[in-house]
């Protein structure tokens, strides 16, 4: 029984040693939160290095030290909120040791350690991704902007599925609104394109496709609600 002993708390040890390098290596931040004190009480390497603080710096901060956007009390509400429901996944903010913001999404769970709760806490830094994000959002608001600026109508086919997307300033060139053309589709345009220039139009739209062309353009007489034709490039 006594080496039986000896043998299982050394296997214990070994699995212990192999969790801590895989944990000490992880990529992400990990890190160990008691509930009451909101002290860091176990963490990993990536967990400092990603906020600029060293080990010893670290062990002696708090999580209200590290939030970004939540004041002491609300971070403790949340805490307890968080040991309530067992667990949780959300992007939040953290603030470096340097004063930078930076954003991260953060997955969280509840541990039970000798009758006392702690949040077991990894989270990514997905900084970059919510600037390019951003960008993104700013570019299509840039770009509505000239739309809307010039009047244009605007169409979008998406090839594979065959469904389109009109703009409202589409349909009222030629004396509609979109909701009297619903349900429209791109062969639906047909009807209201002259017969003269249909058959150009589709020709320089395969050459497109095709990949003779660099872009699509081609005007064409559009039947206007009222019956007369209206050019539309």
């Amino acid at each position: 029984p006594v080496m039986q002993r000896r043998a299982q708390l050394e296997t214990a040890k070994r699995r212990e040693e192999i969790f801590q390098a895989i944990v000490s290596q992880a990529p992400d931040a990990i890190a160990l939160v008691d509930a009451e004190t909101l002290r860091f009480v176990e963490f990993n390497d990536a967990a400092c290095q990603t906020l600029g603080y060293r080990r010893n710096e670290f062990a002696e901060l708090s999580l209200c030290d590290i939030q970004g956007e939540f004041t002491p009390d609300v971070v403790r509400d949340m805490v307890d909120e968080h040991v309530r429901l067992g667990h949780a996944h959300f992007e939040t903010l953290r603030l470096t040791k340097g004063g930078n913001i930076l954003n991260v999404n953060v997955s969280l769970k509840v541990i039970k350690l000798q009758g006392r709760n702690y949040l077991s806490l990894i989270w990514t830094d997905i900084t970059e991704r919510v600037k390019l994000q951003t960008q993104l959002v700013q570019e299509r608001e840039r770009l509505q902007n000239i739309i809307d600026g010039t009047h244009a109508g605007t169409w979008e086919w998406n090839l594979e599925t065959g469904t389109t997307l009109f703009n409202e300033r589409w349909a009222e060139i030629f004396g509609y609104q979109l909701s009297d053309l619903a349900p429209f589709t791109f062969d639906s345009w047909t009807r209201f394109v002259h017969p003269d220039d249909l058959k150009r139009a589709n020709a320089l739209l395969q050459s497109h496709l095709d990949g003779l062309s660099d872009y699509y353009e081609c005007d064409v007489r559009m039947r206007h609600r009222e019956g007369r034709w209206v050019w539309v490039a």
